[in-house]
């Protein structure tokens, strides 16, 4: 008769039950949530009273954040020229080791004004770390893309608006982050790395100047 193995038994157990609670942090772009007149109500998050512009959240100067135990919706405003046929977008922070970002399209078609537009992206064309919806568990960087599809997805109409809806971020505050469109790390400001490239290219012009002086 196999001995009974208390070490062996507890390890399975967390083993299933870690498993079991495995839990998919939603982002996901939507075109539902337009109303500016609900900016900063509830989990509506907007850059004040007006949406953020996507140009300055993929540049840098203002992340997407995502605070512990909070599941913000940000209303973005497609402000750059032409259709966009794809969106891409860093997460920088924190997920628990049972935790995984999963990427969606959701709410359109989306009425805005006189102006309905379509859904600009496939459902099932996001992936995160090129991985098809759903990345790796734990991971503390993901690299998550939007692209068009089939279906009569357009991209991005410049000047359109959408909200990137956040979801089931949690685990007792250890799911939290920045989504922007270069990499930022955990703790960091965008702005500040912004700020510190720029003065290190003012630096290397200065140096290089000394240098044919001398």
């Amino acid at each position: 008769m196999r001995k009974f193995n208390l070490k062996s038994l507890i390890l399975l157990l967390v083993t299933l039950t870690a498993t079991q609670f495995a839990v998919a942090q939603i982002v996901g772009i939507n075109g539902d949530q337009t109303n500016l007149t609900n900016c900063n109500s509830g989990n509506v998050v907007c850059n004040g009273s007006t949406p953020f512009l996507l140009s300055n959240v993929l540049n840098g100067t203002t992340p997407l954040t995502i605070p512990a135990n909070g599941t913000p919706e940000f209303i973005i405003e497609d402000n750059l020229s032409g259709p966009l046929n794809s969106l891409t977008l860093q997460f920088a922070g924190s997920l628990a080791s049972n935790a995984s970002i999963n990427c969606q399209v959701n709410g359109w078609p989306s009425t805005q004004g006189s102006t309905t537009y379509q859904s600009p992206f496939g459902t099932h064309n996001c992936t995160v770390n090129g991985l098809t919806q759903q990345g790796q568990f734990g991971a503390t960087t993901d690299t998550i893309i939007w692209s068009i599809g089939s279906g009569g997805t357009a991209g991005l109409t410049d000047g359109e608006l959408f909200d990137v809806n956040t979801a089931s971020f949690a685990h007792a505050g250890q799911d939290h982050g920045q989504l922007t469109g270069v990499p930022v790390p955990e703790g960091g400001s965008a702005l500040i790395y912004l700020v510190l490239a720029g003065l290190s290219c003012v630096g290397a012009v200065y140096f290089r100047t000394f240098v044919q002086a001398s």
